[in-house]
């Protein structure tokens, strides 16, 4: 059976666009394509950043009672803390500032611009193209 020609839809360039296309047994569109090659490559460079822990092969030792009550006083203490908040000029104050809606200042939109471009950089060299 054939496959019925491309549609482009409102979801094209995402997961679900590309899960779409599937669906109805059609050729996924460029955008789809390259973004479900993004998604890989992100998900690969994901694997290799984050240090894999073995798992244990014996069973973790029971906590005695004093230990549950060192870590109950440290879970209370960290508790009571205040949440720690980025500094401005990094990518994570950018962050912050969009998410809360707050005016974002230019050391902040900077720090966002280099890290866009940094990342976009990276990518531009593990794929041997432009991204």
């Amino acid at each position: 059976m054939p496959a019925v020609p491309t549609t482009y839809r409102n979801g094209c360039g995402t997961f679900l666009g590309l899960k779409l296309h599937q669906a109805a047994d059609e050729h996924p569109c460029s955008e789809c394509l390259i973004a479900e090659e993004r998604r890989l490559l992100e998900a690969t460079l994901l694997r290799e950043l984050v240090p894999v822990r073995p798992t244990p092969l014996e069973p973790l030792p029971p906590i005695t009672p004093e230990q549950a009550a060192r870590n109950l006083a440290t879970l209370n203490a960290e508790m009571r803390r205040p949440p720690r908040v980025p500094n401005c000029g990094s990518y994570a104050a950018w962050q912050r500032h969009q998410r809360n809606g707050e005016e974002i200042d230019p050391a902040c939109a900077t720090a966002a611009r280099r890290y866009r471009k940094t990342r976009n950089l990276a990518l531009q060299q593990m794929t041997g193209r432009a991204a």
